[in-house]
């Protein structure tokens, strides 16, 4: 089973660079402006997305 994250932290790009390390493959965004910049830092991985209302 993939690991799931949540990601609602105030610097998500710090974050996601440590998760980029650890195999990142699914990520939980609780916002559109932290998804606009996980997609500009993940050219190439396989990632689903998950949304939470």
């Amino acid at each position: 089973m993939d690991t799931i994250y949540l990601l609602d932290s105030k610097n998500p790009q710090n974050f996601l660079y440590t998760l980029l390390g650890k195999g990142l493959q699914f990520i939980i965004v609780q916002q559109q402006s932290i998804k606009q910049v996980i997609t500009s830092h993940l050219s190439g991985v396989m990632t689903c997305w998950y949304y939470l209302s």
